[in-house]
């Protein structure tokens, strides 16, 4: 997540060298993975345990908060629309169309296919129990108690 030290605060030039750039002059595609595995500092200062994904396995029967954000809150799946939209078009300015896709991931697997953290299927956080429940309750599987 580059925007470290504020919304919007997106830097595309806070690398040493411009290997995206060296790419493109090359001729080649890219194919940008954006990876919002850790919440920014702005927002984990305010961040409580909804915002993180928990998960279980066989071998650890316990929900443990996995640490990495929670597509299933509000305000981290706003955030991270936010962030994804604005990432591609400040590749696609200075890149154009040497740009071929966007891939945003919130988790430690850089292959957007994967759905679990350090052996842990997730996301288990209240957030997506409560998604979950609401959705059990209008398929009409469980009542809204």
């Amino acid at each position: 997540w580059t925007e470290r030290e504020g919304e919007n605060d997106i830097r595309l030039g806070t690398f040493g060298k411009d290997w995206m750039g060296l790419a493109c002059e090359l001729g080649l595609k890219l194919h940008v993975v954006a990876t919002m595995r850790e919440l920014p500092p702005w927002v984990s200062q305010n961040a409580n345990e909804s915002f993180f994904d928990r998960g279980r396995c066989i071998e650890r029967p316990n929900d443990e908060i996995a640490g990495t954000p929670s597509v299933a809150n509000p305000t981290i799946w706003r955030l991270a629309q936010q962030f994804t939209r604005n990432v591609t078009k400040a590749l696609i300015q200075e890149y154009g169309t040497c740009i071929q896709s966007v891939s945003p991931t919130l988790n430690n697997e850089f292959e957007t296919r994967f759905v679990q953290t350090r052996d842990m299927m997730r996301d288990h956080s209240p957030s997506a129990m409560e998604l979950y429940r609401q959705w059990q309750v209008e398929k009409g599987y469980v009542t809204s108690e």
